[in-house]
This record gives C-alpha cells, sequence and structure tokens, in this order.
C-alpha cells in the first residue's frame, strides 16, 4: 500500500483490503482502488472518476469522504472514512484512522448525511 501509515487514507485502503473490498462500479464491475485516490476529501470523486458508484446515502462498507473544514476535518485535506454499520434512524459508524490527529483506528457515529459527506459504495 502506498499510503502513509496512520493517515485516514491508510485507514481505509488497508480496512478495503482486509475485508477484500473493491469499488463498485455503475455497471456492477469491480474496480480496485489506487495508490493516488487523493486527500481523504477527494476519494469518493476519484473513485466516481474510476466509473465507481456513489452517492449521498449511507450504506455498510462505503468509503465516505468530508469536505475539509467539515466535521472536525483538516481544511486542505478533509478525511475519509468507511462506514461500519447503518442504523434504523440514518445515523452511521465509522471507523477512521487520523481522525484529530490519533493514528490509530478509532469509530465514530455520525449522526446524518448532510452536504459535507459523500460517499462510494464497495462489493466483494
Amino acid at each position: 500500500m502506498a499510503y502513509a501509515y496512520g493517515q485516514c487514507t491508510w485507514g481505509v485502503a488497508a480496512r478495503m483490503n482486509q475485508l477484500g473490498l473493491k469499488l463498485k462500479g455503475r455497471n456492477g464491475e469491480k474496480i480496485s482502488i489506487i495508490n493516488t485516490m487523493g486527500n481523504g476529501q477527494d476519494w469518493v470523486a476519484t473513485a466516481s472518476s474510476l466509473g465507481g458508484e456513489t452517492g449521498s446515502t449511507p450504506r455498510a462498507g462505503a468509503i465516505v469522504s468530508f469536505v475539509g473544514g467539515t466535521h472536525g476535518t483538516p481544511a486542505d485535506y478533509g478525511h475519509v472514512a468507511f462506514v461500519e454499520k447503518v442504523y434504523d434512524d440514518g445515523s452511521f459508524l465509522v471507523s477512521e484512522t487520523n481522525y484529530g490527529g490519533n493514528p490509530n483506528y478509532t469509530f465514530r457515529k455520525i449522526s446524518q448525511a448532510d452536504s459535507a459527506i459523500s460517499f462510494a459504495y464497495t462489493v466483494k
């Protein structure tokens, strides 16, 4: 993996690798993530440019990008995390690294998706 250990990008790439996931293509194909997905806030846009299915609704197993300067993320880089679970009320649990500077995996519940959050969907 070409992502720096402990960064948010590393955490998502490692989690996808651990689970054997790839990006879900718009036509059902499986697309490997590339080593140049960009900063955290860029991952969903990059997935879309590779033909990946993206959207605004959380799904378990999805990649979630946060626009920089929102949800406690660095203004210049944003953040990327992995959706572990979606609750009935629309809130969702993410696993992530480097949130708030912590290089270890942590979990956080997001109350709801908004215009600063986007998703790229995955498939086994």
